[in-house]
């Protein structure tokens, strides 16, 4: 519990050096635990529901495994039926550890960033990732993660095996070593992960990318919208379903108010969206 609290609170430094790196800011170890520490109550809290989350996972898959055990035992068939019910639950567990992770990670870092509590955090990181658009995206990018760790990891424990089992001092300090190089690269691997998350969910490079992206057509100007309003109004069409309740209000608002100095009175009474399926 001490480790996977440590390994939280290292997360969410992770976390803040990425975001001062963006910012243009030095990376520093003072500025970053000067903004992280202060917010260790909701640290706790995220790490904690996280441990919950994965004691959960384990209760369900043993609850689970249960019933074909109990039922191969009664027929006399459990030799055939164990082997593949064990394989299904270590399936399943190894899911639900990657949900887990890419959750915990996006929340920690929601809550040193954005600064928002621990209950926020983890909601707005829900909505975020866990939605049709993002779900496969998240497991791809923890999926990545975890099999970089334990291919490291292997790699560590064979070579110790192999050369250093007399040596456990040897061993203890490849494996130190081991995760002070790696830990830190995936946190920022999930660091930027939640920054990607998070500018496509709230919709902010459709405000700042305003030339059409490659392959993107050109749109001729009417009457009412150029033809780089209309390309963002395509864009903001296409992925509005992806996009927060209010970030999609603010957005709407923002595209259409240009147009509705030039539009006839008789499309003044259209809502924003309405407008812009209009005009789009």
């Amino acid at each position: 519990l001490f480790a996977y609290y440590m390994l939280g609170f290292g997360l969410a430094v992770v976390g803040a050096a990425v975001a001062r790196c963006y910012a243009g800011e030095p990376i520093t170890f003072y500025g970053c635990y000067r903004v992280v520490l202060p917010r260790w109550g909701s640290i706790v809290t995220v790490v904690g529901a996280a441990v919950l989350a994965l004691v959960a996972a384990y209760t369900a898959a043993f609850a689970i495994l249960c019933v074909p055990f109990l039922l191969a035992y009664a027929i006399g068939a459990l030799p055939i039926v164990a082997p593949f019910a064990i394989a299904v639950a270590v399936g399943a567990l190894a899911f639900a550890f990657l949900l887990i992770l890419v959750a915990t990670a996006c929340s920690l870092c929601a809550v040193v960033v954005e600064r928002y509590p621990a209950t926020w955090s983890l909601r707005l990181t829900v909505e975020r990732v866990f939605n049709r658009r993002e779900f496969w995206r998240a497991v791809l990018c923890a999926a990545t993660a975890a099999a970089i760790g334990l291919a490291i990891s292997m790699l560590v424990d064979a070579v110790a095996f192999a050369g250093l089992s007399r040596w456990p001092a040897l061993y203890v300090g490849a494996d130190a070593v081991e995760r002070i190089a790696v830990v830190p690269f995936l946190g920022a691997l999930f660091a930027v992960y939640y920054f990607d998350v998070r500018i496509r969910h709230e919709g902010f490079d459709l405000t700042t990318a305003l030339a059409a992206t490659s392959g993107e057509p050109v749109y001729a100007p009417t009457a009412y919208l150029s033809g780089e309003e209309r390309a963002l109004v395509k864009r903001f069409l296409e992925r509005r379903d992806s996009l927060s309740v209010s970030r999609r209000r603010e957005l709407a608002a923002q595209l259409a108010a240009p147009a509705r100095n030039r539009i006839p009175p008789e499309l003044t009474r259209l809502d924003d969206e309405s407008l812009l399926e209009r005009l789009g």
